[in-house]
């Protein structure tokens, strides 16, 4: 008979902890603590009201109580009545099987049931702690747990609290949130802007730029001749890099006669490139000196694909950088060939184009390398 009235005891006390633990979930807290504990029903003020076996002591006399909650209770036979509104200070007795438990609270007095002698006040300036153990106590209530001291030491030594999901047109962000959310997004236009314009540029420059890196400075230049088969004898100082027209430039003498002719400057020259050589043997007509006139146009040569260079017209402006000179100057096409050079036209057919700088360019610059962009 021992053995069965344990076993139903316990059967009871399992029942009852399971009733208790079912509803603490859903109690919530008042005033500044409702911040912190984050639960639908908390959020919306809908506390649990639970009939549980407490008391509460004030002014060293104990009252009963009712619909406790963790937002508040109901006190009976408070005398006199207190006026809404205001403020009271009790323990809250909670008995337990082999201890009892007192928390010190305050409430304010929300109505007053004179009739049937009820108070009912809802907690003010509730503590994180006093929250996490009212909370352990109702829900353990209602689950049918039983509550040990050590359990509710735990409780108070551990944090209960979570931080707030702020959500919804109320949640606002901090200062410093905000300025980091804007400067991603502007950072993010920015990014999106410029990409734009990098794509933008580089079909612009498909469509509108011609570019060649097969161009070079050049000038139209005359040869000098052996006017007769002979011997070669200078006339000028050696390396020098011009001439006058007239000038004689040396003389070309018949080994057999001895009769000497003389090589004529045709203009006022640069001397581009001489294949003279000083007591050199030359064929009548075979070439001596390769000129520049001093009033000759320097121009740029580039050789385009045809493809290309069907889009060109004569007067299309160009761009043109030297390289070795540092110089960037404007032109304008003047003249358009079907290119011959088999060094320069490589595999596929080319067109020789001829641009007139907006400048003139010395004729130091003559044969060195150019880069050209033709804007359609």
């Amino acid at each position: 008979m021992l053995v069965l009235a344990l076993f139903c005891n316990s059967l009871y006390l399992n029942r009852h902890k399971k009733i208790i633990s079912e509803g603490l979930n859903i109690v919530g807290q008042t005033n500044q603590l409702t911040d912190q504990i984050v639960h639908e029903s908390e959020a919306q003020r809908q506390f649990v009201r639970l009939q549980m076996p407490a008391q509460i002591q004030m002014s060293n006399i104990r009252y009963s109580i009712k619909d406790l909650s963790s937002g508040g209770l109901g006190i009976f036979g408070l005398d006199p009545a207190p006026k809404k509104g205001e403020t009271l200070e009790f323990e809250l007795v909670l008995p337990f099987m082999d201890f009892a438990l007192d928390i010190k609270l305050k409430a304010e007095a929300i109505h007053v049931d004179k009739k049937n002698k009820l108070t009912g006040c809802r907690f003010i300036d509730v503590n994180q702690n006093q929250v996490s153990i009212l909370n352990h106590v109702i829900k353990s209530f209602m689950a049918g747990d039983i509550v040990s001291a050590s359990e509710i030491l735990n409780v108070v030594s551990r944090e209960n609290f979570v931080n707030v999901r702020k959500h919804g047109a109320g949640a606002e962000s901090s200062k410093g949130a905000k300025l980091k959310q804007y400067g991603i997004y502007t950072l993010l236009a920015l990014a999106t802007v410029g990409l734009g314009f990098f794509i933008f540029n580089n079909i612009l420059d498909n469509m509108l730029v011609i570019k060649s890196a097969n161009s070079q400075v050049n000038a139209q230049t005359m040869s000098v001749l052996a006017p007769a088969s002979g011997v070669y004898t200078p006339l000028i100082a050696a390396g020098a890099g011009t001439v006058d027209k007239g000038a004689t430039i040396g003389t070309i003498t018949n080994a057999a006669s001895g009769v000497s002719v003389r090589v004529v400057s045709p203009c006022d020259c640069f001397i581009r490139e001489s294949t003279a050589i000083e007591n050199g043997y030359f064929a009548e007509g075979s070439s001596l000196f390769t000129l520049i006139p001093r009033q000759s146009n320097v121009m740029i040569e580039s050789f385009v694909p045809m493809a290309d260079a069907s889009k060109i017209k004569i007067g299309t402006s160009a761009i043109v950088r030297i390289a070795g000179a540092g110089i960037e100057i404007e032109g304008k096409v003047i003249d358009m060939k079907a290119g011959t050079n088999v060094a320069l036209i490589g595999e596929q057919p080319q067109s020789l184009i001829t641009i007139k700088p907006s400048k003139p360019l010395s004729a130091d610059n003559m044969d060195r390398p150019a880069f050209v962009e033709f804007h359609l």
